[in-house]
């Protein structure tokens, strides 16, 4: 597992298990079989594959876009979150959503 305890600049991509303790100042993209644990910030937006797993306890700027993976929220994210592809998506009664936290349909119950 990598584990960050200071500052990436850019946006990075996780592809294996990561644990950011400190920040990124771009955006963050969890490829499917990745997982993050995220207890400090991530300035920009946030991605999360099919197949991917993130938990959130620190801070997201950005919006949330969960794309089929499991994404657990326990701490801030001061856009929106938005679930489709059928990922699953929980948000803690202590956790803080500034934006809209929606959810679409996958293909199937597209028309």
């Amino acid at each position: 597992m990598w584990v960050e305890d200071g500052k990436l600049d850019g946006n990075v991509a996780v592809r294996d298990a990561f644990q950011l303790n400190g920040m990124v100042t771009g955006s963050i993209s969890v490829a499917p079989a990745g997982r993050l644990w995220l207890n400090g910030m991530c300035c920009g937006n946030l991605v999360v594959e099919a197949g991917a797993e993130v938990e959130l306890r620190g801070a997201c700027h950005g919006d949330i876009l969960n794309k089929g993976g499991l994404l657990s929220v326990y701490g801030t994210v001061q856009g929106g979150i938005l679930t489709s592809a059928g990922g699953q998506t929980r948000i803690d009664e202590s956790a803080v959503v500034r934006g809209i936290v929606r959810r679409e349909a996958g293909p199937q119950g597209q028309h």
